[in-house]
């Protein structure tokens, strides 16, 4: 992570590789892999070590966090709902889940939800400080909420969809 920290990403994934693929089942070398991944912008390479992170601790919210952000990019809205969604059950005040999870239920059309996790995340934001980013994001969202009509419960299931 020296060499993430230096931005010589190259390097960065090289050892790591190596940590990983030395101990194949530790948490951390999954997880920093799946994060310079995600960061160098290869969400699917990012997606296959953060899963592995999962397995490796799965009461840690972090790697689903990065999990999530890995299946936005790759258009797996769904998939990011689902992961973010139990990233919430773990950490339910956590500023950058609530931020995230309420960025992809707009995306799917469920306002009234998104709605819910802003107003959640803005008594979070009354209590402790966070980063100026999570506070101007929540504004544009909000702001993009309010001109949205709320479309709850009008999405209808495809045959393959439980």
């Amino acid at each position: 992570m020296c060499f993430y920290g230096k931005q010589k990403f190259v390097a960065a994934i090289s050892c790591l590789k190596r940590a990983h693929y030395l101990n194949p089942m530790a948490f951390l070398p999954a997880y920093n892999l799946g994060m310079v991944f995600l960061a160098t912008g290869q969400p699917a390479s990012a997606a296959i070590y953060l899963c592995a992170a999962v397995s490796a601790d799965p009461k840690n919210h972090m790697p689903y966090l990065l999990l999530g952000l890995a299946l936005k990019r790759l258009d797996d809205l769904e998939g990011a709902e689902k992961v973010l969604q139990k990233a919430h059950e773990l950490a339910p005040q956590d500023p950058l889940i609530l931020i995230n999870y309420a960025i992809i239920l707009e995306a799917l059309g469920n306002v009234g939800s998104a709605s819910e996790y802003l107003t959640a995340l803005n008594d979070i934001t009354a209590v402790i400080d966070v980063e100026a980013e999570i506070t101007q994001t929540a504004k544009k969202l909000s702001t993009k909420l309010q001109q949205m009509p709320s479309n709850e419960g009008t999405r209808v299931l495809s045959a393959d969809e439980v």
